[in-house]
């Protein structure tokens, strides 16, 4: 797949100007080497997540009508900086 020299679309920051011409073998390794981390992780933690979901599941529940309602404070959209 061949990229754009002058790439289009919004940028949102310098990081977008670093681009490699090419796939090369580095970036490839790089590639691999991140993903096997992230399995490393998601193995580590896929056991204590089954745990906590099972707890979240085998809890009570709350009715709606418990919580209470949110004022306009909370209604509005956070502000994105």
């Amino acid at each position: 797949m061949r990229r754009l020299a002058r790439p289009r679309g919004k940028t949102s920051s310098a990081l977008d100007e670093i681009r490699p011409i090419a796939w090369d073998a580095g970036l490839q390794r790089d590639l691999l080497l991140l993903l096997a981390i992230v399995e490393e992780i998601v193995t580590m933690i896929t056991p204590q997540a089954i745990g906590l979901l099972d707890e979240v599941l085998d809890g009570a529940l709350i009715d709606a009508s418990e919580l209470p309602s949110p004022g306009p404070p909370e209604r509005k959209a956070p502000r994105l900086t």
